[in-house]
């Protein structure tokens, strides 16, 4: 119960933050796409590339995205065939999308750092972006329900800022680049700003969450597949990496996993069903409600699993 407790004040602040933004949007006319922008382009580059740039790099650490990019497809793949006796319309794409990514951008790299510190950080970059590459490809896939081609995503995937962040931390920390003490110090704020701005930004976006449309067995797949299905999977595969490849990962890089596996659903299931026209509002509202369930699950689950 300790664990839990520890972890349970860890994420409050978090939410505290949270709630600032929704009070904030109420009272304001903040737009939080602005925001969006900020940490897309600015914070959230910064904070991939100094991840790349320090971390160990091993065949191990650099299968991190390949392992989620499979899990995310997998789960994808299984809950669409779970929802199509349910639904005949497009519920059955948007289950389906949602069940294989994560809000692992906005939510999982600040409460990952908020509750294990910087060491978590690279590992939890590379995770990241196998969700990142699972959204624009597959999960695409099945969600525009083949409305975009190879190409279409292809080119999705070039815009993504992050994508060239990592690289370019991956080349400095292949060459060995210093950077010196001011380095150090830039990062560290920007990281910091990062956390509030993340969680500001799930607060500012909540009262755009407009004619909210409730849908029970919606709700209970989409949360079977997020609070379920992924941290099963998730402890399954580091059990049997442990088992066949001993050390291969070392604590903090099991701790990145479990986190990652554990966060609500991702924010950019309601940006992707509003523009595709497939029921946004039983999109936010799911996506709300799972964002305040994890505020209990994240440390009761990791009490369980750690």
């Amino acid at each position: 119960m300790n664990l839990f407790l520890t972890l349970l004040l860890k994420l409050t602040p978090l939410y505290f933050i949270i709630g600032c933004g929704f009070i904030l949007a109420r009272i304001y006319p903040l737009n939080p796409e602005t925001l969006a922008r900020v940490l897309i382009y600015i914070s959230a580059p910064i904070v991939v590339f100094n991840g790349m740039y320090k971390a160990h790099l091993s065949t191990a650490t650099l299968a991190l995205p390949l392992l989620f990019f499979i899990v995310g497809t997998i789960i994808c793949y299984l809950f669409y065939q779970l929802a199509k006796p349910i639904w005949r319309g497009a519920e059955k794409n948007l289950i389906a999308f949602t069940s294989g990514t994560a809000n692992s951008g906005y939510f999982g790299l600040p409460v990952a750092i908020g509750i294990f510190g910087d060491s978590i950080i690279p590992y939890a970059v590379l995770i990241s972006l196998g969700t990142v590459f699972y959204e624009n490809t597959f999960g695409l896939f099945i969600l525009g329900k083949g409305k975009f081609s190879s190409k279409d995503s292809i080119k999705h995937l070039l815009k993504l800022p992050n994508l060239y962040a990592c690289a370019l931390g991956l080349g400095a920390n292949l060459l060995q680049l210093h950077f010196g003490d001011n380095y150090n110090m830039f990062v560290t704020n920007i990281q910091g700003s990062f956390v509030v701005l993340g969680m500001l930004l799930i607060g500012l976006s909540i009262p755009k969450f407009s004619a909210i449309e409730f849908d029970g067995k919606f709700t209970l797949l989409a949360f079977g597949a997020k609070f379920f299905a992924w941290p099963l999977f998730i402890w399954l595969s580091i059990k049997l990496i442990n088992m066949l490849l001993p050390n291969f990962y070392p604590t903090v890089t099991q701790q990145a996993f479990l986190v990652l596996s554990l966060v609500p659903l991702a924010t950019n299931t309601v940006v992707y069903s509003a523009v595709l026209h497939l029921h946004p509002q039983k999109a936010a509202l799911t996506v709300f409600l799972s964002t305040l369930w994890a505020l209990l699950y994240i440390p009761l689950m990791l009490q369980f699993l750690l």
